[in-house]
């Protein structure tokens, strides 16, 4: 008896580094690009473009040097300001939206759910030339508005779905206890959903 509890111990021991060997494994392979990269960022320019990759090389920093010395603020902050626009009206526009998916549907309202994410479908490489000719027709290119218009119509139709499964958690019943109450529709958001589904909100 004894025996048998030693081997299966034994068994559960092996399994569980034979698991833990392939999860590691999982993840070496999965983060080795982002490694490559960052072993990328520190060789000199030849060692970078050589052919078959330089495996030993000298580190260097002169390439960070060259990002930092050509003043970078102003790129920044054309990218963060991008993405604070974009998110913002991301949720603005997600959360009406998801609002009559969920708690008030619309007719059709799954046709309307496939149309969202049947956006996602298509590769950004497919619409990227049709994109920079409506824009250079519009004479919007170098513009950060054109930035946020794209990262905005790139991300709603998913904010959609993900506010849509956060609203579908809000109570029914208390919802019609604030009608019963009077409260109206913007009470109702703003008293009732809105602290409800805050988390999912900051999640979008």
């Amino acid at each position: 008896m004894t025996a048998l509890v030693a081997t299966g111990s034994a068994r559960r021991r092996l399994g569980t580094a034979l698991w833990g060997t392939v999860a590691w494994i999982a993840g070496i392979v999965f983060v080795f690009p982002v490694i490559w990269m960052v072993l990328t960022s520190f060789k000199q320019e030849q060692d970078a473009a050589s052919n078959p990759p330089a495996w030993a090389f000298t580190p260097t920093f002169d390439q960070y040097a060259q990002v930092f010395d050509r003043n970078i603020t102003p790129f920044l902050l054309n990218s963060l300001m991008a993405s604070i626009f974009s998110t913002l009206l991301v949720v603005v526009l997600a959360t009406p939206a998801a609002y009559a998916l969920s708690l008030r549907p619309v007719a059709k309202w799954t046709d309307a759910l496939f149309f969202f994410i049947s956006t996602k479908m298509m590769p950004a490489v497919a619409a990227l030339l049709p994109v920079y000719l409506l824009v250079k027709q519009l004479g919007m290119l170098d513009n950060i508005w054109t930035m946020v218009v794209l990262y905005t119509s790139m991300n709603l139709p998913l904010a959609v779905w993900m506010m849509r499964s956060f609203l579908l958690e809000v109570p029914r019943e208390v919802l019609e206890a604030g009608e019963v109450d009077g409260a109206s529709l913007l009470t109702s958001i703003r008293k009732i959903i809105l602290p409800i589904v805050s988390p999912g909100l900051a999640a979008t």
